[in-house]
């Protein structure tokens, strides 16, 4: 099990049927930042059920290693996802994600990605706390590359200045 602190910061400005997302998030773990992503996207339920919303997005990851060493990813992705309250205490997510990976000196590779996410629809000790249940289904080689369960809560730290903290459950498929 690997635990970890997230703090993403993201703006979301309406246009109209649309809404375009900038996001950061650096992500921690034992006080070390491992990851940076910078997000961009345009998110609508224009044409669908508002239940319904659908985007597509642009992500640059860095990684950094513990040697100080680092790499660079580039991710385009198209998700769709549906939201539904299961009562006036919890709301789920569904979410689809098709994503392009282009990774440095490893080529590029599509990836499906499936998350099932409960959360708390109210704050509990001023937090949301939430259960995620994640997929991820290698395109090219058929395979089922990785399962992730996340356990966390998140909470607003400043108006659009959000933080989260998670215990995840990791496991991953290693090539021969």
């Amino acid at each position: 099990m690997a635990g970890g602190l997230s703090l993403n910061v993201s703006k979301t400005i309406a246009l109209n049927d649309y809404s375009l997302i900038a996001a950061i998030d650096q992500r921690s773990v034992h006080s070390r930042t491992t990851q940076r992503y910078y997000d961009l996207g345009v998110r609508s339920s224009y044409g669908l059920n508002q239940r319904w919303v659908y985007g597509l997005h642009y992500r640059l990851i860095s990684s950094y290693d513990t040697d100080g060493g680092g790499s660079l990813e580039k991710r385009p992705y198209f998700q769709i996802q549906k939201k539904v309250s299961l009562s006036s205490l919890f709301k789920a997510s569904i979410r689809n994600r098709l994503e392009f990976r282009s990774r440095d000196n490893q080529g590029g590779a599509f990836r499906h990605r499936f998350r099932f996410k409960v959360k708390a629809q109210q704050q509990w000790l001023g937090m949301k706390p939430y259960l995620a249940n994640e997929y991820y289904y290698d395109l090219d080689n058929k395979t089922l590359k990785k399962v992730r369960i996340d356990f966390g809560a998140s909470f607003v730290v400043a108006e659009g200045v959000k933080a989260s903290f998670y215990c995840k459950w990791l496991t991953t498929k290693k090539e021969p």
